[in-house]
C-alpha cells in the first residue's frame, strides 16, 4: 500500500472516518429494512410483492454503499458538513425510534427500540469524533 492510501484510510482522517461511517450506516440500515420487512409479511401486513421490493431497495442500498466508499477525497468543509449531517441524522432517527419503541411496546417497536439505541450510539461517536477532529 503506498503512502497516499495509508494516510487517507486511517482513523485520524476525518474523510475517511466519514466514508467508513456512511458505508456502516447504510449496511446497519438495511439490516433493519430486512429485519423490519421480514417481520411484516410474517405478520401478514406485508405482501410477498412488497417483501421483494424491499429486498431489491436493500440490495440497492448495499451496492451504493459499496461504490461510495472508494469515491475521491473529500475537501475538510464537505467532511465535517457531513459528519454534522450524520450525527444529526442519526440521533434524530435514533430518538424517534427510542421514543416509538417505548410508547407502542409491540414486537415489531422492540426492534425498532433496540435500533434507535444503536443509532444514538453511533451518532454519539460520531460527535466524539467531530468534536475530537475540530479540536485539532
Amino acid at each position: 500500500m503506498n503512502a497516499y492510501a495509508q494516510t487517507n484510510n486511517s482513523m485520524s482522517n476525518p474523510a475517511f472516518v466519514l466514508k467508513l461511517s456512511m458505508v456502516l450506516f447504510l449496511v446497519v440500515q438495511a439490516i433493519r429494512q430486512l429485519v423490519l420487512v421480514n417481520g411484516q409479511y410474517n405478520a401478514k401486513t406485508e405482501s410477498r410483492a412488497g417483501q421483494v421490493a424491499s429486498w431489491m431497495t436493500i440490495t440497492m442500498t448495499l451496492i451504493i454503499a459499496g461504490l461510495l466508499y472508494p469515491s475521491t477525497p473529500l475537501s475538510t468543509k464537505t467532511t465535517m458538513g457531513g459528519l454534522a449531517l450524520l450525527v444529526i441524522g442519526a440521533m434524530g432517527s435514533g430518538t424517534y425510534m427510542i421514543y416509538d419503541g417505548m410508547k407502542n411496546k409491540t414486537s415489531q417497536e422492540k426492534n425498532r427500540l433496540w435500533f434507535g439505541i444503536a443509532h444514538v450510539v453511533f451518532a454519539m461517536i460520531m460527535l466524539a469524533f467531530l468534536l475530537y477532529s475540530l479540536s485539532k
